[in-house]
């Protein structure tokens, strides 16, 4: 009962880290008329556009925060300027620059290395088994592993009693 409550607190916890995405970096690219937008994050975003006027759009990203140092990667000389506003549910990225409404916007996840870490600790814990479990019981005597002797030493087993109040 314990391994299995142990494994469902793992489970959550991989769930709520899983759930704080986090913004790495953004990196613009000219292509012909237009630019590609790159957004880089833990896990796959979902953003939406709203274009403010022809030179300027608005990116929101819900649930998303970004990271403290956030890498911003210009592969083209004609962005006037690029504005990060955050708040607790979600980052607002604004960008100016000619004809940026027709930007084309990707998003990129990292891999996920924490939350993996807790798949295998929960699996760890739930086919790790201890040696007293799996030695053999003969009678009423079951073997102990003795790891300061090296040999399998007798114990003795105290039965379960069931106490019956009235």
């Amino acid at each position: 009962m314990k391994k299995i409550f142990i494994i469902f607190l793992l489970y959550i916890i991989g769930i709520s880290q899983a759930s704080a995405n986090v913004l790495n970096s953004i990196e613009i690219k000219n292509n012909q008329n237009s630019y590609d937008i790159f957004l880089n994050a833990e896990n796959t975003l979902k953003p939406r556009t709203k274009t403010i006027s022809n030179g300027e759009v608005k990116i929101v990203l819900k649930n998303t925060q970004p990271a403290k140092n956030l890498k911003t990667i210009y592969n083209t000389s004609k962005i006037n300027n690029l504005v990060i506003n955050s708040t607790d549910k979600s980052t607002e990225i604004f960008i100016q620059a000619p004809d940026i409404k027709n930007a084309t916007i990707n998003s990129k996840p990292l891999e996920q290395k924490g939350f993996n870490f807790y798949w295998l600790l929960a699996l760890a814990l739930l086919f790790n088994k201890r040696k007293q479990e799996q030695l053999p019981i003969i009678g009423k005597t079951r073997y102990k592993y003795d790891i300061s002797k090296d040999k399998l030493k007798p114990a003795r087993i105290q039965e379960d009693r069931i106490k019956i109040s009235a």
